[in-house]
């Protein structure tokens, strides 16, 4: 049996002194660690090196253990950081919760002051990213018709042309619900433009658009084809 003394070295442990003994007759021994504390330790722990600090060696090992996880955790969605920044759609989210949450931030006035509020689902950036995707180039997070919440359904990533479009065409539906171009409305209700065309006196649907460029490209794609089915028809005629 190992005999347990003063001067003795344990782990990180120095045996200083006896402390008395334990309720079961086992001796207690004062021991200084490397690290500055004293900790009081039975004879039986030390001799079976279960005890070889004041508690510091195990919460290193611990740390050490924990730090991949607590990295990942930290950075799961891999946007927080990334080669030591943060990614465009992580920064473009954090200014979003900003300027419509913190009354300090200097977009507070335009958003936050005036009712403008993210949804709780983005209020979790996971949440955030599954709907939107990763922010393409050249690009910002835009509300249709520059109006309401930032939420699933009212945000695209848009261009600053894009954007100016939108922009404008509720300025303009606000006042007439004339675009001034031919085979293209604005909706209301989904802020985004919507082209038409008639056919056999019924208007048909040819989809919703972020610009009015990309609605009249519709209606002349639809309104030539139906022009060359025309062409098509006579030309079978006897």
């Amino acid at each position: 049996m190992k005999v347990i003394e003063p001067k003795q070295v344990c782990g990180r442990l120095t045996v200083q002194c006896r402390s008395g003994s334990a309720s079961n007759g086992d001796a207690l021994w004062e021991c200084l660690c490397i690290c500055g504390n004293t900790k009081v330790v039975r004879a039986a722990n030390l001799r079976s090196g279960d005890t070889v600090s004041c508690g510091c060696f195990r919460k290193e090992q611990t740390a050490k253990l924990a730090q991949p996880f607590a990295a990942l955790a930290a950075t799961k969605h891999g946007h927080a950081r990334r080669e030591g920044k943060r990614t465009p759609t992580y920064n473009t989210w954090q200014h979003v919760i900003s300027r419509c949450t913190d009354p300090s931030s200097d977009r507070w006035r335009w958003y936050g002051a005036v009712g403008v509020q993210v949804s709780e689902r983005w209020k979790v950036f996971e949440n955030f990213l599954m709907d939107m995707g990763e922010r393409p180039s050249d690009t910002t997070l835009g509300r249709f018709g520059d109006v309401g919440n930032y939420e699933m359904g009212n945000c695209a990533w848009m261009t600053k042309q894009q954007q100016l479009y939108t922009r404008r065409a509720n300025e303009k539906a606000n006042v007439d619900s004339s675009t001034g171009v031919k085979g293209v409305g604005w909706d209301k209700s989904r802020k985004l433009f919507r082209a038409q065309i008639r056919i056999n006196g019924k208007n048909m649907s040819l989809g919703r658009f972020i610009t009015i460029g990309e609605a009249e490209q519709a209606y002349q794609k639809a309104k030539e084809s139906m022009l060359l089915c025309l062409r098509e028809a006579d030309s079978m005629l006897p």
